[in-house]
């Protein structure tokens, strides 16, 4: 099994996700995330109530944290594992969420908040999966890439 497709991240959902506490770290970007916005930014999103879609949301962890955050808004997540939504669905029913690839979405929906965090670094083609994730937001891309995914030499 290849790692980062589609198989490899349904078995990680399905086995060892919580093990490695896979959900407290989607949670915890999130939170991080949600804390080095700017204010004006949270200020426009509220004000205007835009809808945001978490691209790659995992179980969906962060959603409740970006819908304390974003108050006004409808927060709606996906992610290309089945295993993933189907989690996020029964974790979170408040919520809308999708089975959508990134690179390859199946319709041309548009979201004026697109967040994509913690994702990009599992793509080759860093350039082209950031223009995909933009091509999705009709207003604001916030994506959030650690710096250091490999700490060795």
């Amino acid at each position: 099994m290849r790692v980062n497709s589609k198989e490899y991240w349904n078995e990680r959902f399905g086995s060892d996700w919580k093990e490695f506490e896979g959900n407290g770290q989607t949670q915890y970007f999130a939170t991080i995330l949600g804390e080095m916005l700017p204010e004006r930014l949270i200020g426009e999103i509220n004000k205007n109530g835009y809808s945001i879609c978490d691209l790659g949301c995992a179980e969906g962890d962060s959603l409740p944290v970006y819908k304390q955050l974003f108050i006004n808004s409808e927060i709606s997540g996906e992610d290309f594992s089945e295993r993933a939504i189907e989690i996020a669905s029964r974790q979170y029913p408040e919520f809308l969420y999708r089975v959508s690839d990134i690179m390859q979405p199946e319709s041309e929906r548009k979201y004026p908040v697109v967040i994509c965090s913690n994702v990009v670094e599992h793509f080759s083609d860093t350039y082209k999966v950031l223009c995909k994730i933009c091509e999705r937001s009709t207003k604001y891309s916030i994506v959030m890439i650690p710096y250091r995914e490999n700490q060795g030499g």
